[in-house]
């Protein structure tokens, strides 16, 4: 619990709250902390407020459907993913060629080729390789294209097995 608190000390407004509820709670405490409907809205009304229960929540705060329109407003404006807006960067995911695994004093590798797209070429195009027509061109390109792909893959795979054998 100490390490909540001292995520949420450091990091920006919201950060380390266990739900949506308690990260706009965090930033109205901490930002707006003279409105006080705006928090009690957030922390009594909320899922009547996902709901559209307008007229529920106007009634059980006594205050007018106009204010419940601002409060939702209000609310809008927080962020209910505070480090959102820390990286635009993604995150890349690395997965291994080969799986190594040592149990009972053995050591074994399997190649991980399970994630790999089928490089394949469709059987409809085959015939325009060999004859003359205007689309001949493009075909020929692809095949090319087709082929490298299959011979570096095939290298790829022959190294691999090669090392891990």
């Amino acid at each position: 619990m100490i390490g909540v608190q001292l995520l949420q000390q450091i990091g920006p407004v919201g950060i380390g709250a266990r739900d949506l509820q308690e990260c706009l709670l965090l930033q109205i405490r901490n930002l707006y902390p003279e409105n006080i409907i705006a928090e009690k809205f957030v922390r009594n009304y909320l899922q009547l407020l996902v709901d559209h229960k307008w007229n529920e929540i106007a009634l059980q705060m006594a205050i007018t459907l106009s204010e419940v329109k601002d409060l939702h407003e209000f609310i809008r404006t927080l962020n209910p993913k505070p480090c959102s807006f820390t990286s635009d960067q993604t995150i890349d995911y690395w997965t291994p060629d080969v799986i190594v695994d040592f149990s009972n004093n053995t050591l074994t590798f399997q190649l991980n080729d399970g994630y790999l797209p089928v490089n394949r070429l469709n059987d409809a195009y085959t015939h325009f390789i060999h004859t003359k027509s205007e689309v001949s061109p493009y075909i020929n390109e692809q095949y090319k294209k087709y082929q490298t792909t299959q011979k570096y893959a095939n290298r790829h795979y022959e190294c691999i097995n090669r090392t891990t054998g």
